[in-house]
């Protein structure tokens, strides 16, 4: 009996792209670390994730070896998946990195506590001794030194959006062997093969494994130009988990066509809140942050006195389609009253 996958219906998406009889080929799933997360991992490294572009894995992790060029691979963080890429280059560096150790007992399972801004140890502080979570953290870790091999995932332009289609309590029904702990994980291919195709999405083959040989020993695959800022596609993943394929101002849009628009001045606060933002279709998107489109209190769509007279005039007096809380409320009200001088109001 094939398992029920979760599947947005109100969610169009792009074509994806996948190597030729990917069904015959490892497929795996990458766990990104959310931004806020992403300071470093349980092995004390700091990855260098972007995640529509490579990804970045310690050779100590659990199948790191087992991955090669020409695998298919799903990406997710630890709450929804974000998309699906075909590696086009694997390379290695030999780095010295630090590795965190507890003061108490030594052991390198050492997180980051955000709100409280200290580091809580999960080792033998934890089991066996049973120490309460204050009494086994700490804000001044060990920090040793150690050198280790760090390969980098390169999907060059295979990447394909894929952000909210499964949910991260989900996937352990593409897994062979499920282990939520590891951060590279086997998948079976006709399961994700029948995902694919609850999702309606037509499928697009990439080079075969011949091909992509000659490509990438002439050195025939290129970087993208285009950078997302880091944590970018993530922010954008829980957007569209939380609203659908819908654009606040103008309603159900293709998901390519949606960007992800904070609420608030990303270059000033430098993270991505997940409160923060709406999708916007791209124009709409550019507009509002150049103040020509608002919310005002009523959650209604305010246009400039310069648009009023083109094809944007539509949009003005609508009521704002999709629902949000007291957080984006604020930062809407803010937005509206710094550039509320040209508003038809």
């Amino acid at each position: 009996m094939s398992p029920e996958f979760f599947a947005r219906p109100d969610i169009v998406y792009p074509r994806i792209t996948v190597p030729q009889n990917y069904e015959r080929r490892k497929v795996w799933l990458f766990r990104a670390l959310d931004e806020q997360d992403n300071r470093r991992a349980t092995s004390g490294l700091l990855y260098d994730d972007d995640i529509d572009s490579h990804y970045s894995y310690s050779n100590q992790v659990p199948n790191s070896r087992q991955v090669k060029e020409g695998d298919l691979v799903l990406v997710r963080d630890n709450q929804v998946l974000l998309g699906a890429a075909v590696i086009q280059e694997i390379t290695e560096q030999e780095q010295t990195v630090e590795r965190l150790q507890c003061p108490i007992c030594g052991n390198s399972k050492m997180y980051w506590r955000k709100n409280r801004q200290d580091w809580r140890c999960d080792g033998a502080c934890l089991r066996p001794h049973k120490l309460d979570a204050d009494a086994r953290s700490t804000t001044r870790p060990i920090v040793a030194q150690e050198t280790t091999t760090m390969r980098t995932a390169r999907y060059g332009d295979t990447w394909s959006d894929l952000a909210g289609a499964m949910l991260a309590s989900e996937m352990e029904q593409l897994a062979e062997r499920w282990n939520k702990q590891n951060s590279i994980v086997e998948l079976n291919p006709q399961r994700v093969s029948e995902f694919f195709s609850r999702l309606q999405i037509a499928v697009r083959a990439t080079l075969g494994p011949d091909e992509l040989e000659s490509r990438l020993a002439s050195g025939g695959f290129s970087e993208r130009a285009v950078r997302t800022r880091r944590g970018q596609t993530q922010f954008r993943a829980h957007l569209v988990n939380r609203f659908g394929s819908v654009c606040a101002f103008s309603g159900p849009c293709f998901l390519a066509a949606l960007d992800a628009a904070h609420l608030y001045s990303y270059a000033e606060h430098g993270e991505h809140r997940r409160n923060g933002g709406l999708l916007l279709r791209r124009d709409l998107h550019t507009l509002f942050d150049r103040g020509y489109l608002a919310v005002d209190r009523s959650l209604r769509v305010v246009i400039h006195q310069e648009l009023e007279s083109g094809q944007y005039r539509v949009l003005h007096g609508r009521n704002l389609g999709v629902e949000i809380g007291q957080t984006e409320k604020a930062l809407l009200a803010t937005h509206f009253d710094r550039n509320r001088d040209g508003l038809l109001l």
